[in-house]
């Protein structure tokens, strides 16, 4: 009985993945300039890129290092060509701006040096707390404008450091909050710059600034980092969907086509033939009608089982639609083997199946289409075995094979 078959389509999935590599492509051609991220990222050694759980943290701290080298050179030369040499607070200015850009300097070279991002971390939040405290120390203690600057360390701990790392520093800052206090209480008398003041103020204002925007970033990058995990969950998910089965968990028609014509491919190139086996359960109707869909459901996912634990993991077990399976059996024709695989399917197949407290028994139909010089093309060669599986359903035999020059077809009762 000749069948028609279904016309083959082409995977969503693979579509998508063709368009994703075009994406990176582009995306590579596109990256030839330097930008700002690649700067960025030039300071660390690939262990940190490569690392998905620090990349995050090290990008950051690194974008912060490079934005506050640059911030403070730019105010250096501010400094020293528009602000008159003469001005009573140049040294200050100056002193402030050059202990900027050195030691952030230098923590990017360390950092890139060693690898090691905690070390770099926590040897900024130091220098960060060091050229807080010291300058409030000499500018009023608690009177100090940059005082309150210390309530932002910790929070900047907490996002480039590890936990523990981040408790420290803010018991750090609260020794540091105590020990003015103490002394204030004991009577030291903090020393003050008199006008320098202000520019202890403005200068912290803008690191104060720069920590409120650190923090920003950093929650930013957070937000964006698990909608970007999330996405690409979700086109996982999409991508698996679309390749296989709800029900079972096999590949679906679409990539079952896929694997067809990508074994057609392979054997032009390796010259290692395959064979296309296409299962009909019989007597499925029956189960459903008595025992209800939910049944049905559960005697197509132990023929699947069956199925998988049969064949070989080189081969692609596939639930075509309904109750309908195929197999494609990579680098073999030999039909001495596919009729014992058939055999064995048969047998499997024809096992009792339990659904709850009762047992029920089907039987499944096999047409196996073998590649040959005669049939190359995979949608025809996959038409055949449609086609061998109804001629094998409709005389009862069990399987049927495409014709070999050697053994004549021998069906096989169920």
């Amino acid at each position: 009985m000749a069948v028609a078959c279904r016309p083959a389509t082409v995977s969503p999935a693979r579509l998508t993945v063709r368009r994703f590599d075009e994406q990176s492509q582009n995306r590579e051609v596109d990256s030839a300039s330097m930008t700002p991220r690649e700067l960025t990222e030039w300071f660390l050694p690939a262990s940190l890129r490569e690392d998905e759980e620090q990349s995050g943290q090290a990008i950051l701290l690194s974008g912060t290092l490079v934005s506050l080298f640059s911030v403070a050179v730019i105010s250096f030369l501010v400094f020293v060509f528009m602000i008159p040499a003469q001005h009573d607070d140049q040294v200050l200015r100056l002193g402030f701006t050059g202990i900027a850009a050195g030691a952030s300097l230098a923590m990017l070279f360390v950092l890139r040096a060693t690898a090691k991002l905690q070390l770099t971390a926590n040897l900024y939040i130091f220098c960060l707390l060091f050229v807080v405290s010291g300058p409030a120390a000499l500018t009023g203690g608690l009177e100090s404008p940059a005082i309150w600057v210390l309530a932002i360390i910790p929070l900047i701990a907490s996002l480039i450091v590890n936990p523990p790392y981040s408790t420290f520093w803010a018991m750090m800052v609260l020794l540091v909050y105590l020990g003015f206090h103490s002394a204030q209480i004991s009577g030291y008398v903090f020393p003050s710059l008199g006008d320098a003041t202000d520019i202890v103020r403005d200068t912290y204002t803008w690191i104060a600034l720069w920590g409120i925007v650190v923090i920003v970033l950093r929650v930013h990058y957070g937000i964006a980092r698990g909608l970007s995990r999330s996405l690409s969950r979700e086109r996982s998910r999409f991508a698996y969907l679309a390749a296989h089965d709800v029900l079972t968990g096999l590949p679906n028609r679409m990539m079952f086509m896929e694997r067809l014509l990508a074994s057609a491919l392979h054997i032009q190139r390796e010259g290692k033939p395959f064979s296309i086996m296409y299962i009909d359960v019989d007597h499925f109707k029956p189960v459903n009608d008595r025992y209800g869909h939910a049944a049905g459901d559960m005697v197509l996912k132990e023929v699947a089982r069956r199925l998988e634990g049969i064949y070989r993991r080189t081969d692609v077990v596939a639930r075509i639609g309904g109750d309908e399976f195929a197999i494609l059996l990579e680098d073999t024709t030999d039909p001495q083997f596919l009729r014992e695989i058939a055999q064995k399917t048969l047998d499997s197949i024809a096992q009792p199946i339990s659904i709850g407290d009762i047992q029920t028994q089907v039987s499944v139909s096999i047409g196996v289409a073998r590649y040959s010089e005669e049939e190359t093309d995979p949608e025809v060669l996959f038409c055949h075995a449609d086609q061998l599986m109804y001629e094998a359903k409709n005389t009862g035999s069990g399987y049927r094979m495409s014709p070999v020059s050697d053994l004549e077809r021998t069906p096989v009762g169920v």
